[in-house]
């Protein structure tokens, strides 16, 4: 069983240099487009904070500041907008996925090989 799993590893191996080979710098170039929106997964650092509240400083449940309309207004802008091309991100990403298995099956790197006229 372990010999037949090694003999998969070098038809791959064999395959993916096919492939690959002859280095040509379009083909490479598609290739490493499509393996950008495959690769790049939409991940968020997470973090954890030790904060406590300082006994005092805010009474009834107050905040002891405000922020201006027009700081509150971009900022919702700027995370609606982080929140919009990440979507788009994954989107393109998940359609991605689809053109490069597609290139590995026909051998042919090619952006429009889901669209069909």
């Amino acid at each position: 069983m372990a010999l037949h799993a090694v003999e998969n590893v070098e038809k791959a191996f064999d395959i993916t240099r096919e492939f690959l080979t002859p280095i040509d710098l379009r083909r490479w170039l598609k290739l490493a487009l499509v393996v950008f929106f495959v690769g790049g997964g939409v991940s968020f650092p997470t973090a954890q904070f030790n904060t406590s509240t300082p006994s005092g400083s805010v009474s009834n449940g107050d905040i002891p500041f405000s922020l201006p309309v027009d700081v509150v207004t971009l900022v919702v802008v700027f995370v609606a907008a982080g929140l919009l091309l990440g979507g788009l991100f994954a989107l393109i990403g998940a359609i991605m996925e689809f053109v490069l298995i597609e290139s590995l099956r026909t051998g042919e790197v090619s952006l429009l090989s889901l669209i069909h006229i």
